[in-house]
């Protein structure tokens, strides 16, 4: 992805921020139950309550860290976000709660497991296969950056033609599923059973990481 799509992704989600605040349109999401039922099935995904370190790349106003305390979960979370508007409303938030603004996969520290919700659906004008290329590089850093696994959704091709809008990107789950058993780790599971037009995978680093 170059660097102007980059600026434009930054600008859309500082738009919806401004204009939707801390709720779950601020985000880019259609409701909080949708919003909510994705990061929970990535946390699910990983069975081990105690998380350990977990940073949440692509946090908007920090929903995943409330709802990592409301579930349970015993964690240490930062949260990692390109755009300043939501990521100073995550702050006012969780004052207490380490958020970090980043300009690439790059600037994301090392974190026993990693979540990704939505962070990949927003491709604007770039094709298919640059928006593809580029998440197969994201996921080869951020793997490396995590000693556990990533937890990643993905919008999927197996949704309805007819709703899909052409700023989006539809992955296909078994590409997403044969890349990262192909090139990543042995141990991949694959969700695409939660109900919405996206799919979780989680990639671990042994059997007892997810």
């Amino acid at each position: 992805m170059d660097r102007k799509s980059f600026t434009e992704i930054i600008g859309y989600f500082d738009e919806k921020a401004s204009l939707y605040g801390s709720t779950p349109e601020g985000s880019d999401y259609n409701s909080s139950l949708s919003q909510d039922l994705r990061i929970t099935r990535l946390l699910a995904g990983f069975q081990n309550q105690n998380l350990g370190d977990i940073a949440d790349v692509g946090a908007g106003f920090g929903r995943a860290r409330g709802l990592l305390s409301e579930l349970g979960y015993s964690y240490k979370y930062t949260g990692y976000e390109i755009s300043k508007i939501p990521l100073l409303g995550a702050k006012k938030l969780f004052p207490d709660t380490s958020f970090k603004l980043i300009d690439s996969f790059n600037d994301v520290g090392f974190h026993d497991r990693i979540i990704l919700s939505g962070v990949f659906n927003l491709k604007l004008d770039n094709s298919d296969t640059v928006w593809e290329k580029y998440i197969f590089e994201a996921l080869q850093n951020l793997y490396l950056r995590a000693d556990c696994g990533v937890a990643v959704n993905f919008l999927s091709t197996y949704s309805d033609v007819e709703m899909r809008k052409d700023s989006l990107f539809y992955a296909d789950p078994l590409r997403l599923f044969n890349f990262a058993k192909m090139n990543l780790s042995s141990y991949v599971k694959l969700d695409h059973s939660y109900g919405l037009w996206d799919f979780a995978i989680h990639i671990g680093k042994n059997f007892k990481s997810l």
